[in-house]
């Protein structure tokens, strides 16, 4: 669970019982200013986006920092406003980079393997989740939700317009 208010990460077991937290706010590696987004990577790693400071950082189960990759990489690498994360099953860590109005994916080592979106696909991706072959997108100043299929390309956008739509952003997108 992350904490954007009190910069830290805490961990819970199936039951609520408080288990452990680790983080506080700061710069430096390890340290988090506006966590936005946690995931679970291959071995129970943990990973947060920290929308802030335009990094992605791994932990282990026990709050050991892994990995860290950030805006200070390559273009492709590159990070402006690191939202929601989502992990897929090889452990592909799928990032809604907001401000770059992109969906990029990384290597569980942090890689940059591909982008999502081009031009106007996005104003404002906010969650990312995958479901079966496809790739779930909210595009919350649109008030879009959108489908990619084969090759990441577009495949269906739901639009709904109402106060409803507006809370898409708030929540999570869940795909059963």
């Amino acid at each position: 669970m992350t904490g954007n208010g009190n910069n830290r990460i805490q961990l819970f077991n199936g039951d609520g019982t408080y288990l452990r937290s680790f983080g506080s706010k700061g710069d430096k590696n390890g340290e988090f200013n506006f966590s936005s987004g946690t995931g679970f990577g291959k071995n129970t790693n943990i990973i947060v986006a920290d929308c802030k400071y335009r990094r992605v950082q791994c932990f282990s189960s026990q709050g050991e920092l892994l990995n860290t990759f950030s805006s200070y990489g390559n273009l492709n690498q590159l990070l402006r406003g690191p939202h929601r994360l989502y992990v897929d099953n090889e452990g592909n860590m799928i990032v809604a980079n907001r401000r770059n109005k992109l969906i990029k994916i990384f290597h569980p080592n942090g890689q940059f393997l591909r982008k999502i979106g081009r031009g106007r696909s996005f104003t404002y991706p906010f969650l990312c989740v995958q479901y079966e072959s496809y790739l779930v997108v909210s595009d919350s100043e649109e008030n879009y939700i959108k489908f990619f299929g084969y090759c990441w390309k577009i495949y269906l956008q739901i639009w709904n317009e109402g106060e409803a739509s507006r809370r898409v952003h708030y929540t999570s997108l869940l795909v059963s």
